[in-house]
C-alpha cells in the first residue's frame, strides 16, 4: 500500500497523471477490488532477508533503498517474482537473484488539435 500510494502520489514518477493521495486512495481501493489482486501477509524469514539485502548499503543513507530491499526480500521469502516499471527496484531484486519483470511505461496518446473548417 505505501509503495502504491507513494508512487502514484509523486510528479517525478506520474508526470502529469501524478494524483492527489485522496485520489491515490481511490484507485487503491479499486486496485484492492480487482479479484486479480491479492495482498499476501509477510512471509517468514522476510526480515532476515530484508538484513541481508541492506548489508551493502549499511555505511550509507539509503531511503529509497529501504523500501527495494523490503520488497525484494518480500518476494524471496515468498518465492514470488517482483513486477515493477522502477529501474532501482529491478536492479536490487536481479543483484539478490530475485525474479523480476521490468515493465515499460506507456505514453498517453498526443492530444489532436481541432481544425476549424474553411469557410
Amino acid at each position: 500500500m505505501l509503495g502504491f500510494l507513494r508512487l502514484l502520489t509523486n510528479q517525478a514518477v506520474m508526470g502529469d497523471s501524478t494524483t492527489t493521495l485522496g485520489g491515490a486512495l481511490q484507485l487503491y481501493d479499486r486496485w484492492t477490488e480487482d479479484p486479480r489482486v491479492e495482498l499476501a501477509p509477510e512471509p517468514r524469514g522476510t526480515e532476515a532477508l530484508i538484513r541481508q539485502s541492506m548489508a551493502p548499503l549499511a555505511r550509507q543513507p539509503a531511503t529509497k533503498a529501504i523500501a527495494d530491499c523490503y520488497l525484494v526480500a518480500f518476494a524471496e521469502a515468498a518465492g514470488a517474482n517482483v513486477v515493477t516499471f522502477d529501474r532501482g527496484l529491478a536492479a536490487t531484486a536481479q543483484f539478490r537473484q530475485v525474479a523480476v519483470t521490468l515493465l515499460e511505461a506507456i505514453a498517453p496518446p498526443p492530444k489532436l488539435k481541432h481544425r476549424r473548417p474553411a469557410g
